[in-house]
C-alpha cells in the first residue's frame, strides 16, 4: 500500500476531502434559468473570532495560497481598521494580517474619507502573479454617495496553512488607482469583481429602488491613474428574477471566470457566461440561478472557493467584538462523490492526535513531512493506493 500526498492545483475531484461534513439540506431551485448548479444548504466550517474582525464586508479565496481566505473590515478609519486584511483557514483560524500602510491616514491628509466595502483576486498582468483588488467604494461615510473610487491593489502575500502570526504586518508596496462614475453621477456599492483576464467589475447598491448598475473599468490598471467606469448592465435586484432583499452587497468571478455570484441580504444568485460572451452582456441578458443562502446578519461577505466550485459567505456584525461570524460553505449537490481510488483521508498519529502534514503545504518534490495539528488543510490529505 502506497500514500500518496495531494498537491495543489490538482483536477477538482482529486480535492475532495473525506473530513468535510456530509451537507445534508434542501436544495434551492433556479429562478427562470435552465441548467442551474444545485448546492445543499450551508454547513459552517469555522467562526471569526478575533475581536479585531467586527465588521466583515469583503472575502475572497486566495490563488497562490490554496485554503486559504482573505477578508477585510467594512468602513472608513477607526476601530474598523481601513486597510486592515487577514488571511484565515476554512475554519476561520487567523494565520496573518496585514495592513496596507498609509490608506488609514488618507483622510487625515486630505484625502478624502475612505470606505472599503469589496474584495476580489485577480491578475494584473501576463506575467502570472495574482493580486489582491480592495473597491474603497462605499458611501456610508458620504452624505450623498460619491461619484470617486478608489481601488487598491497589492500582490498576494506568502502566507501557510500550517503557521499563525497575529502580528500586523505593514505593506508599503501597493498601487492605488482612481476610477469615476460618469456624468458626475454619485452611488454606494459595496460590490467589486475582477475578471480572469483583470477586467473590474463594480455593481451599485440601491436598497430603496432595487435598481443596481454594474460598471466596467477595462484592464489593465495603472498605479496613479485616474479613469471613467462604463455602465454595462442594470440589475434589478427585488424582481421576479431577483426576487428578495434589494441591497447587492458582495460578489465574486469565478477563476475560470465563466461565473459570477451576487449576494443581497438575504439571497444568492449566479449567473453562468456562454463561452465569449462579455460580462456585462451577461449580467444583461442571462437568468440568474437562484442558490442557497444562509439567513440572519448582515451578509456582505461572499466568494468562490479558489477552484470556483463551491462558495462561502460571512457576514457583518455591525461592530459586535463577540460575534463569531460563521463562515459557511456551499457544498455542490448535483454530483456524486468520487471513486474510493481518488478519496483522501486525515492521517491521525494515535499518540498526539496531530496529523501528518506537509509542512508549509509546499508542492516541492522532497518537502519534509511533519505532525502538525489537525486543520482539513490539504497539504493534511492523503489517498491510500492498493498495489
Amino acid at each position: 500500500m502506497r500514500v500518496s500526498q495531494i498537491r495543489t492545483g490538482v483536477t477538482r475531484q482529486i480535492r475532495y476531502v473525506l473530513s468535510v461534513a456530509v451537507v445534508v439540506g434542501s436544495l434551492v431551485s433556479s429562478v427562470g434559468a435552465q441548467n442551474c448548479p444545485q448546492f445543499a444548504a450551508p454547513v459552517v466550517t469555522g467562526r471569526l473570532t478575533d475581536s479585531r474582525w467586527t465588521d466583515i464586508s469583503g472575502l475572497t479565496a486566495s490563488r497562490k495560497n490554496p485554503g486559504v481566505f482573505w477578508f477585510h473590515n467594512d468602513g472608513g478609519p477607526g476601530a474598523s481598521g481601513s486597510g486592515d486584511f487577514f488571511a484565515v483557514d476554512r475554519e476561520g483560524r487567523l494565520l496573518a494580517a496585514f495592513r496596507l500602510d498609509g490608506v488609514n491616514s488618507l483622510q487625515a491628509r486630505g484625502e478624502g474619507r475612505v470606505d472599503i466595502e469589496g474584495v476580489a483576486v485577480g491578475p494584473a498582468g501576463p506575467d502570472g502573479a495574482t493580486y489582491i483588488y480592495f473597491g474603497d467604494i462605499g458611501g456610508n461615510l458620504y452624505s450623498t454617495s460619491r461619484n470617486e473610487l478608489r481601488i487598491f491593489r497589492v500582490m498576494e502575500p506568502q502566507v501557510s496553512l500550517a503557521e499563525s502570526d497575529a502580528g500586523m504586518v505593514p505593506i508599503t508596496d501597493y498601487e492605488t488607482f482612481k476610477v469615476s462614475y460618469p456624468n458626475g453621477l454619485r452611488r454606494d456599492a459595496e460590490t467589486l469583481m475582477v475578471d480572469m483576464n483583470g477586467d473590474l467589475y463594480i455593481v451599485t447598491k440601491a436598497p430603496n429602488t432595487g435598481t443596481s448598475t454594474v460598471y466596467l473599468k477595462a484592464a489593465p490598471h495603472s498605479d496613479r491613474s485616474n479613469s471613467t467606469l462604463e455602465k454595462v448592465a442594470t440589475l434589478q435586484f427585488g424582481s421576479a428574477n431577483l426576487p428578495g432583499n434589494r441591497s447587492a452587497t458582495a460578489g465574486d468571478i469565478s477563476i475560470d471566470g465563466d461565473k459570477a455570484l451576487i449576494r443581497t441580504y438575504s439571497n444568492v444568485f449566479m449567473w453562468m457566461k456562454p463561452t465569449g460572451m462579455p460580462w456585462g452582456d451577461a449580467f444583461a441578458s442571462v437568468t440568474p440561478c437562484a442558490l442557497p443562502a444562509a439567513q440572519g446578519g448582515g451578509y456582505e461577505a461572499i466568494a468562490f472557493d479558489h477552484t470556483g466550485t463551491y462558495y462561502y459567505d460571512t457576514y457583518d456584525s455591525q461592530g459586535s467584538a463577540s460575534a463569531a461570524e460563521p463562515l459557511n460553505f456551499y457544498e455542490r449537490a448535483d454530483e456524486p462523490p468520487p471513486p474510493p481510488e481518488l478519496r483522501f483521508f486525515e492521517v491521525v498519529a494515535r499518540h498526539s492526535g496531530k496529523c501528518l502534514d506537509v509542512s508549509g503545504a509546499s508542492a516541492d518534490n522532497l518537502a519534509p513531512v511533519i505532525q502538525w495539528d489537525c486543520y482539513r488543510g490539504e497539504n493534511q490529505q492523503w489517498r491510500f493506493e492498493l498495489e
